[in-house]
This record gives C-alpha cells, structure tokens and sequence, in this order.
C-alpha cells in the first residue's frame, strides 16, 4: 500500500525521526538511535523569573520613565542635540515649566546632559548621555507601538470610563 503512495515499503526510523522532526511536540528531542525521548520535567520546567522590583535600578528606571513627558522628550533627543525651545515647539502641549523639570530630572539620573554656552543671552543645550542613548532602540519600539496601537488602547479605555460612568 505504501508502495501506491509513491513510498518505499521500509524507511529507516532514523530516516522518518529526521524528517518529521519538525512533528515532534516541543518537549521531544532525538536520542542517538531516533526515537523520540520527552525530555524531563527539571528541563522542561520554566526558570523563575526575578521579580522586576527586586532588580537593582528598577524601581528608578519606572520612576523616571512613568513621568508624562519623559519618553516624548527622550524621543526628541536622539537625533542629537536640542535647545530648551526646540524641544518645547516639538511638544506644544508641555508647559515650559513641567518640561524644565522634566530635563532636570533626566539630568539628575544621568540621561540628559545640559552644557551651558557662555554667551549673551545664554544658550543652553540638551542631550542624551550614552546612558540615554542606550533608550534609543527600547523607546523607538514604543512609539512604533503606540503609533499601531494607541488608537486602539484609547478605545477601549474610553469604553471602560463610559462604562463606570453609565453604571
């Protein structure tokens, strides 16, 4: 019969482990002679994460970044260097207060580097330290994020507020 199918009658089992490996289920693994041997539950069995908090720098790093405009302002700065009004026209809706303090903080936790020109008026210019710039590919990810899925997130958080309101 297996013959009618265009297959030969005997086929080697190391010959089919090795094609239908892909088969397999995920905890299988090939032995020497081919047959499939599940793995053991110590190997299978997943590694205990760190709790995030317990990670030394975490809970700063979640301080920083929850600040309303600390990844817009993050974002600006990694084409390179800004000054105060540069950054204020890329954001019209940040008071030139909150996005002061917002720079400071950033100086503070070694983000953001201020250089001061001695000059009148002063000009005074921002940027990211390598330690910012380290920021650049996680928070161009979340901005691609936000841009495929914000609409989406405002939605539902819209739906939910109705909700609590409407009940």
């Amino acid at each position: 019969m297996s013959e009618l199918l265009g297959c030969p009658a005997v086929v080697p089992a190391t010959a089919v482990v090795a094609h239908c490996s892909r088969y397999l289920p995920s905890g299988c693994h090939r032995t020497h002679v081919g047959v499939p041997k599940m793995k053991s539950d110590a190997e299978t069995a997943p590694r205990p994460r760190t709790h995030l908090l317990r990670i030394p720098g975490a809970t700063r790093f979640i301080k920083v970044l929850s600040d309303k405009w600390t990844i817009p302002v993050i974002h600006m700065l990694i084409p390179g260097t800004r000054r105060h009004a540069e950054l204020r026209r890329g954001m019209p809706t940040v008071s030139q207060r909150m996005l002061t303090k917002t720079l400071r903080s950033l100086e503070r936790h070694g983000l953001v580097t201020r250089r001061i020109h001695s000059q009148v008026p002063p000009r005074v210019e921002y940027s990211l330290t390598s330690l910012g710039r380290s920021l650049n590919k996680p928070v161009a990810e979340i901005c691609r994020w936000v841009e495929r899925y914000g609409a989406e997130l405002d939605g539902v958080g819209v739906a939910v507020e109705e909700g609590k309101h409407g009940a």
